[in-house]
């Protein structure tokens, strides 16, 4: 049953100011003489300042996402001292509370909202996804499956086509409209990530090996493989141009390919303690990884220089998300708190 109390750990709010080559002037400064930013290739970032506390509460974050227009936010909990983990959305100006979902078995490891946001997907560490109506907070369906610590839920851009990983060695699609389940390759070793590229064709799937599978969704067939970690491969997703997937691992690198040719491009310096989540901005400029070292930390795509890393959780920070319009970097740790760090 949905109701409308969430039990969200913490909500933060920060700001950084970021500029391209023409930094913005802050409103109460505007007009004014500004002084030099300090320069990092590709990218230039100044004036972080303090935060506030949003909400406080103690029940570790797993995972988060923003609706389309980044109105809304989507939080997943443990639900500590509870049966079972809470889903719920939040608005993100006013942090009102829009509804909650708490029939879940166990923690709530993983949300995405539909295309059409008419539906929330929420994936529990009991085995069972939920496919939620928005509106009326109802279950419209459930779909067993094997979602644990560090599982992910993806809607195909067409809104047609649920993926997520399966610890067992396979990826699990599904028919939305039918709720069948649609067969897939099966692997030798666990299965980490899943992720579709923007026309739904191209379904990308990690391997716990460290190489990254690209699949034709439609025909079944594989195009090409990525092997380059030497690590357990944690997460990847693409990047707003469709052809650059950035990938993270247990071996301390971060790394972006072509996701046409399955070349490498490059290795992102600085990476920390196995980057448990990574991130790209919508305009591909920059991308965010956040892992185990509490930090995340943030990257020039274009030079592969570390930016910044920003350092306010006290505790694994599992998911590290920008909002659609890229003004917003939304973090969530095991400390409790979601961290909003507001980029203009």
């Amino acid at each position: 049953m949905a109701t409308s109390t969430a039990v969200v750990s913490a909500l933060v709010l920060w700001r950084i100011d970021i500029g391209g080559s023409d930094p913005v002037a802050p409103p109460e400064a505007e007009g004014a003489a500004q002084p030099e930013d300090e320069e990092v290739e590709g990218t230039q970032w100044s004036n972080l300042q303090g935060s506030r506390t949003f909400l406080e509460g103690d029940h570790p974050v797993n995972t988060l996402a923003f609706d389309s227009d980044g109105g809304l936010l989507a939080i997943g909990d443990d639900g500590a001292g509870q049966e079972g983990g809470n889903a719920y959305i939040k608005d993100v100006e006013t942090g009102d509370d829009i509804i909650t979902f708490d029939e879940h078995d166990g923690s709530v490891w993983s949300v995405a909202f539909s295309p059409d946001e008419t539906v929330l997907a929420t994936g529990d560490d009991a085995g069972t996804i939920r496919l939620w109506d928005i509106d009326s907070g109802e279950v419209i369906d459930e779909l067993q499956g094997d979602v644990y610590n560090g599982s992910f839920l993806e809607f195909s851009p067409d809104g047609t086509t649920l993926a997520a990983n399966h610890r067992l060695g396979y990826a699990q699609l599904w028919d939305i409209d039918s709720g069948d389940e649609i067969s897939f390759e099966e692997y030798d070793d666990f299965v980490s990530a899943v992720a579709f590229g923007l026309d739904s064709t191209i379904l990308a799937i990690v391997e716990g090996d460290g190489s990254v599978q690209l699949w034709n969704a439609d025909s079944g067939d594989r195009v090409t493989t990525l092997e380059e970690h030497e690590g357990e491969m944690h997460f990847m997703t693409f990047g707003p141009d469709d052809k650059t997937l950035v990938t993270s691992s247990d071996d301390y690198t971060v790394q972006l390919w072509n996701a046409d040719s399955g070349d490498l491009i490059t290795t992102l310096e600085e990476a920390g303690e196995n980057q448990a989540m990574v991130a790209f901005a919508p305009d591909g400029a920059t991308v965010a990884g956040s892992g185990e070292d509490f930090g995340v930390r943030l990257w020039d795509t274009d030079s592969g220089d570390h930016i910044t890393t920003l350092e306010e959780h006290g505790d694994t920070v599992w998911s590290a998300e920008f909002s659609p319009d890229g003004t917003t970097l939304a973090t969530a740790a095991e400390d409790g708190r979601v961290l909003l760090w507001d980029l203009y």
